[in-house]
């Protein structure tokens, strides 16, 4: 079993909400670099980052400081948040990212939930099939309270 540390990061710092609630945030390190440094030193096999900013205002917001990280660091990382297009993960995939999560929000009758990106159109032609080895899609049950992943193609 692979253990990821998730690094969450809101304003180019790394933080933890509290329930999901971004008026509830505690930041929980100097900087995002010293958090996945220290995890790197602690053993982690791969490293976990989130856009926040990105998730939340629906375009990447924190790849300076995620890129910098990853270049930094002698561990894979993968990155979630903000990402919207084919564009974006290529320029991820292509600039050190070794894994890319991207999840869109949809309503449906149940009311607001996650779905993959398999089933969004502008992930859906190209990003399989060009990167299958670099993509993770999960999809998020909220009622449940937890991840599953529906389909890993990580390296």
């Amino acid at each position: 079993m692979l253990i990821l540390p998730a690094i969450d990061i809101i304003d180019r710092k790394p933080v933890r909400l509290y329930q999901g609630d971004y008026a509830q945030k505690e930041i929980v390190g100097s900087s995002v670099m010293e958090l996945a440094k220290n995890f790197e030193q602690s053993g982690a096999e791969y490293i976990h980052l989130v856009d926040l900013d990105g998730a939340k205002e629906g375009k990447r917001v924190n790849h300076e400081i995620i890129l910098e990280t990853a270049h930094a660091l002698d561990v894979p990382v993968e990155v979630g948040g903000g990402i919207r297009t084919m564009a974006q993960i290529e320029s991820y995939l292509e600039n050190g990212i070794d894994r890319v999560i991207r999840m869109s929000r949809s309503r449906t009758s149940a009311g607001t939930g996650w779905k993959s990106s398999i089933r969004t159109p502008s992930c859906k032609k190209g990003s399989i099939h060009s990167y299958t080895m670099c993509i993770l899609i999960v999809r998020r049950i909220i009622a449940m309270k937890i991840w599953w992943p529906i389909l890993n193609m990580g390296r």
